[in-house]
């Protein structure tokens, strides 16, 4: 066996695999609460027109944005016209 070389183990009782091992290494970790922040600008921007409007933001999910401005709107999907450059 190489290292990198894949390793397939079928016990099934992890306490005698850690009994069997050569080396056993226990330690703690703690990790402080990570707060995502958004790679690109939170911007909204609406163009009215004759045929309704135009919206341009911000986001990796311009249909379900259309959806969910036309049911809190009440402007029927037809009438909107979501783009995500």
């Amino acid at each position: 066996m190489s290292i990198g070389d894949p390793v397939l183990r079928t016990e099934d009782n992890v306490d005698a695999a850690f009994a069997a091992a050569d080396v056993v290494v226990r330690r703690s970790w703690e990790q402080p609460r990570v707060f995502p922040a958004a790679m690109e600008p939170r911007v909204v921007t609406v163009q009215p027109d004759a045929d309704g409007y135009t919206v341009w933001l911000s986001s990796q999910t311009p249909h379900v944005v259309r959806h969910l401005l036309s049911e809190g709107s009440g402007v029927p999907l037809d009438r909107l016209r979501v783009v995500a450059p």
